[in-house]
């Protein structure tokens, strides 16, 4: 999550002056659809009971229900916002200025 940071961050500061140099942009588009596939885990297969059962096992019923119900919102949040501002810093940084 922390290097997720770091490319958000150097991501806004792109210099796009030069048209046929994007540097980053294949990254940029990869960890977007990373976190796209991270979002669509956590949101619709995790929430199952079955999908952990190891973690279950091994911190009880109880305790693992109680982390996931804490976890899991913020992992969701997490995901999609990384998402949406990568997808934005691609969109910006990235367009060709057509004008002349």
């Amino acid at each position: 999550n922390l290097t997720l940071t770091k490319v958000l961050e150097r991501g806004k500061n792109l210099d796009t002056q030069k048209e046929e140099e994007y540097p980053g942009r294949q990254e940029t588009v990869f960890l977007a659809l990373l976190n796209l596939s991270q979002w669509f885990i956590f949101t619709f297969e995790m929430q199952r009971s079955g999908a952990s059962r190891t973690e279950a096992e091994y911190f009880g019923d109880y305790t693992w229900v109680l982390i996931q119900r804490i976890t899991l919102p913020l992992s969701i949040f997490f995901r999609f916002h990384s998402t949406v501002v990568l997808f934005d810093a691609w969109k910006n940084n990235y367009k060709v200025n057509t004008e002349v």
